[in-house]
């Protein structure tokens, strides 16, 4: 019997073999292949050969052959009959099928044949040429035609997979004793595939399970967990470990993820010639610099977790991921209830496990804290610390008498660690000798306003106006450069090195920081229990103490009560008590609101910040609580478009064309500068001629003065500028003062308000229609107050953002005068401390040292600078919102350890979280508004009224006071020598009690002192709006905007 040729699936497929076997040796001429063997043959080995051939050649036509030709038979036989003949041999051999063929050929035997064990050898370690090796063999045999069965509608026939373990089978069938499926019969393809997953991809993927969870993955945590670890997570690093080591289980998910068109996708990127496609929008994800597959959600990225997954649930030890994920839940507020459905699908570990994980956290973040206080033992502190009251209304589910609501108070720190300080700075003993000496006595009045650099004061206001005038005139950012570097080089003061601040926060404590005894055990609490120093350490070395008002005052009164002590760490003399900067920024904010918002004056033609508020549509700002932001873009927006009506009057006046007034403000600003205007083109030199024109009108104490007296101020066609004689701004009964600076303020004497009897707090709101020798404008003069305190306020916002502390301290020097016009009476003392501190006692390294570290940056970047006190409230904020139904109060457990030393981990952790999940870190500055429109209509009153214009005779229900002048004045008649014998006298009294200074208990004011409104660092309040939480950055030009902070809802008690 002959057996019959398996057909091929096609014409072009191979045969099944890889090479035929040898043919027969030819008979001798004239033998008989049935006969007797051949002379020297053995016999029965001619019986066998006959028996071999026999049927062979049945039915073959074999072509002529002749004695002594080289050529093989078989390349003239066809390769069809050719296997016919090779099957017919083995039949002829005893192999029942192709089967027992194979079956004898590959299994191995004892003693095989040498011959047949070397091809067999060659065959499988694939030294045959391409398409006949195993692997294509294997391949035919599972194509072909014959290899599948079908059902009765014609489909292919369900496959069996009777071998799968029993782990990986259907719900129903993983206890049985028998699968149901053992009794059905594969067909050939059916058999390869369940062979080929049973016994070859499933051990596979145990086997790269195994390589996944080495620990040189790093996937999995067998130790304490670290900050540095979870915050290196990498994502796309990760990725390449899994492709790397389980490809069977990355290309098996991707298979499953990645779509037809995400393929079709590659396959036109691999035709471009690019390496490295991006796998993400670009609203979504940093966009590649090469191409961007415009991929909305990256297949691979769902591949990575579902292993990350998978291995969680597998290996109880494979927690990275899962606990980073457990963090983000418990930063977001998630309530423990998600925590049991995620932790049941291995996405989370247990919420009780992340409590614990958060405890080892804890511990990483306090062993670093002690690491920068061991450093106090062999050398200087390399860390300053910062703290400030922090409470929560805690409100009880069932009130009862041991369960009533209340307010929860305690205090949070932080500490920074320092940057740049010089050697031996922070040595307290030169600073001990420097107070001994009491130079501070030699501080007056003319010190501290030649202490002022008028020049820069100028410089920067020209640089302002020209930054808001490049802001929206497009025809002007070419010279854009040349305005930013008039704040980088020109007019820098004292610029810090870029650089990411280390920052870590401390434990949480329910002791009252408001109370002196609360501060010094606040103290003892940072710098024992936590630090790990002890006070013997801290002999001859300086901290620096930072915090608002209440923070300083507390810890002066500390060093008073502790004086009699031993050492010097004893009376807390280690500590240096430094005020911040972001409530002093805010005081100076509600100072400008409460000199010029006036909601009580409603009569038609009153002009003022109310006035403009309400043509804005905000004229429900509460300025008595002022919130921060909203105050912000208010003094910001109506100084820009004063600035913008400004420049357009000087613009009409030095080309002699002005534009209808119906024309919009910012297209009659931009005309000018057009291609079609008079100054198109101009050198920027021009338009800095035009911003000190502006400065010098309206931005200037010389031009305050001027518009209550020079009836020819501002009058059209007038070419002059305030760089005349004072005299000509002076009242004509007044002197001019020689000493007066060329661009700065007048003397308190040159001030005729600063002259008058009348009390500034009653004198602030009296009407003066009824004065009939009123020659000046109070219109002009409001709004000249208003753009010189306004532009002081801006400018110290733009010099803390870009960090240039000199500049900040600049504004400061006008601030120790306008704090005390203002009514901001313990700022005003402040200030003067500062002011001593500065100009007499610190030594040249310890001031270097403060201002190198008077702001912080903990994101590194530039534009990014704040104020300390500024990042404790966010700290402040997150602890609030973190404040659960574990916190019985701040000095729980939980908020202590759980939370209060993590809160740095927390912040760094929502910042390059999205970076784990392929995602552009989101941006967290508020969409900057488009204010033209609010520009616009402003600008129409503004021309409309001529505000900008002087108009003598011009009445306003009010005034607003020169607050410079009136603090001048103050600082003259006794303030400043009552500070400086109450301070030499006793270091603590920095405040007097009889200005308000002391915050336990306030005493009412003297009379011609305006309330004070910086009460707000002495009493803490609950409100959290009144804490806003995100700093005002610098960016491109100069333009100041404001890191997104979103107000998150409470989290579930």
């Amino acid at each position: 019997m002959v057996l019959p040729a398996p057909s091929p699936p096609g014409p072009a497929q191979s045969p099944a073999t890889t090479r035929p076997l040898q043919p027969p040796p030819l008979l001798l001429p004239g033998a008989d292949p049935f006969g007797s063997s051949p002379r020297g043959l053995d016999p029965s080995r001619a019986r066998v050969e006959r028996a071999i051939l026999c049927g062979v050649l049945d039915g073959i036509s074999l072509p002529p052959v002749r004695h002594g030709d080289r050529v093989a038979w078989h390349v003239r036989v066809p390769v069809e009959q050719r296997l016919q003949i090779s099957l017919q041999l083995v039949y002829n051999c005893g192999f029942k099928s192709i089967g027992d063929f194979l079956v004898a050929l590959f299994t191995p035997h004892e003693a095989p044949a040498e011959t047949v064990e070397k091809k067999v050898s060659a065959f499988l370690r694939n030294q045959t040429r391409a398409g006949h090796r195993p692997i294509d063999v294997i391949r035919l045999m599972y194509c072909h035609s014959a290899s599948e069965t079908y059902d009765e509608h014609g489909q292919p026939a369900r496959v069996a997979f009777p071998s799968l373990p029993r782990h990986a089978r259907r719900r129903a069938e993983r206890c049985k004793a028998v699968f149901s499926e053992t009794s059905l019969a594969n067909s050939t393809r059916g058999d390869v595939l369940e062979w080929a997953v049973s016994k070859i991809i499933l051990p596979r993927v145990d086997f790269e399970r195994s390589q996944l969870l080495s620990h040189e993955n790093r996937l999995s945590i067998h130790g304490p967990v670290k900050w540095e670890t979870l915050l290196a997570w990498d994502t796309q690093g990760i990725e390449d470990i899994i492709a790397r080591e389980a490809p069977v289980i990355f290309a098996t998910l991707s298979s499953l993820c990645v779509s037809k068109g995400i393929r079709k996708k590659l396959q036109q990127a691999a035709a471009a010639g690019e390496d490295e496609p991006s796998n993400y929008t670009d609203s979504e994800s940093e966009p590649d610099p090469e191409v961007n597959l415009n991929i909305r959600r990256d297949p691979w990225l769902v591949v990575t977790f579902m292993v990350l997954t998978a291995l969680h649930i597998a290996y109880q030890f494979a927690t990275s991921f899962p606990t980073i994920f457990a963090i983000i839940l418990f930063v977001a507020g998630t309530p423990s209830r998600v925590y049991r459905v995620l932790g049941r699908m291995g996405v989370s570990i247990a919420y009780s496990t992340t409590i614990d994980r958060l405890r080892a956290l804890a511990e990483d973040s306090s062993n670093r804290v002690r690491s920068w206080g061991s450093s106090v033992k062999d050398g200087q502190p390399t860390f300053q610390l910062l703290w400030d009251n922090v409470n929560k209304h805690r409100k009880a589910w069932q009130t009862t008498l041991s369960n009533q609501s209340d307010m929860q108070n305690g205090t949070a720190a932080t500490v920074v660690k320092l940057e740049d300080v010089p050697e031996g700075a922070l040595r307290l003993t030169p600073l001990l000798e420097s107070l001994e000496k009491q130079e501070r006595l030699n501080l007056t009045v003319d010190v501290l306003r030649k202490d002022i650099d008028w020049r820069h004061i100028k410089g920067v206001g020209t640089g302002t106006l020209l930054r808001i005038w490049l802001k929206y005139i497009s025809a002007l950012t070419s010279h854009r450069h040349d305005v930013e570097r008039m704040f980088s080089e020109t007019h820098k003061k004292h610029p810090l090195r870029l650089r990411k601040s280390e920052v870590q926060s401390l434990r949480c404590s329910g002791i009252d920081e408001s109370t002196t005894v609360g501060t010094w055990q606040l103290l003892m609490d940072i710098i024992k229990n936590q630090l790990g120093i002890t006070l013997d350490w801290l002999y001859d070395h300086v901290v620096f103490a930072s915090g608002d008002q209440l923070t300083v005052h507390r810890l002066r009164k500390v060093k008073l009560f502790r004086w009699k002590h031993d050492t010097p760490a004893e009376r807390a003399e280690p500590f240096l008590p430094l005020i911040q900067l972001w409530h002093m920024k805010w005081n100076l904010q509600k100072a400008i609101f409460r000199f010029g918002y006036r909601p009580g004056f409603t009569t038609k033609g009153t002009a003022g910040i109310y006035h403009d508020c309400t043509l804005l549509g905000r004229e429900k700002f509460n300025h008595k609580k002022c919130d921060f932001y909203d105050g912000h873009h208010i003094l910001q927006d109506r100084f820009e478009a004063l600035a913008l009506e400004g420049l357009r009057l000087a613009c009409a006046e030095d080309t002699g064309v002005s534009h209808p007034p119906n024309l919009p403000l910012l297209d009659a600003a931009a005309w000018y500068f057009s291609s079609d205007g008079p100054l198109y083109g101009c050198a920027f030199k021009d338009i800095e001629t035009l911003a000190l024109t502006v400065y010098s009108r309206y931005m200037t104490n010389r031009a305050y003065d001027a518009s209550r007296y020079d009836t020819t101020w501002n009058q059209a066609g007038s070419n002059r500028q305030l760089q005349s004689p004072a005299v000509s701004r002076s009242a004509p009964h007044q002197p001019q003062d020689a000493s007066t600076p060329v661009d700065g303020t007048p003397d308190a004497a040159s001030v005729p308000d600063a002259a008058s009897s009348t009390p500034a707090a009653e004198r602030k709101d009296q009407t003066t229609s009824a004065d009939s020798s009123w020659t000046g404008d109070r219109v002009l003069l409001n709004n000249i107050a208003f753009m010189r305190l306004t532009f002081w306020y801006l400018e110290f916002c733009a010099a803390v953002a870009e960090g240039d502390i000199g500049r900040v301290f600049e504004i400061i020097k006008l601030l120790r005068f306008s704090f005390w016009g203002a009514g901001s009476t313990n700022y005003g003392n402040e200030l003067l401390e500062l002011a001593c501190n500065f100009l007499y006692e610190f030594p040249d390294g310890l001031r270097e040292a403060i201002l190198n570290n008077y702001l912080v940056n903990p994101s590194g970047l530039a534009g990014h600078w704040h104020e300390l006190d500024l990042m404790q409230e966010h700290f402040n904020y997150w602890l609030k919102r973190l404040f659960n139904t574990k916190s019985l109060s701040f000095d729980s457990s939980f908020l202590r350890e759980v939370v209060g030393l993590n809160l740095r981990g927390f912040c760094d952790l929502r910042n390059t979280m999205f970076t784990f999940f392929g995602l552009k870190r989101t941006n967290l500055k508020h969409t900057e508004a488009d204010t033209r429109a609010d520009i616009n209509r402003l600008g129409s009153h503004y021309r409309e009224d001529d505000v900008l214009g002087f108009h003598s005779g011009r009445e306003q229900p009010y005034t607003v006071e020169n607050e410079f002048a009136l603090g001048m004045e103050k600082l003259q008649n006794g303030q400043l020598q009552a500070f400086l014998e109450r301070t030499t006298r006793d270091c603590s009294s920095v405040n007097d009690d009889a200005l308000g200074g002391d915050p336990e208990n306030p005493r009412p004011q003297d009379s011609d002192t305006q309330t004070t409104n910086d009460e707000h660092d002495c009493v803490h309040d609950d409100n959290e709006e009144q804490y806003p939480a995100n700093p005002i950055v610098s960016g491109r030009g100069g333009a100041m905007t404001l890191e997104a902070f979103v107000a998150e809802p409470e989290l579930p008690q």
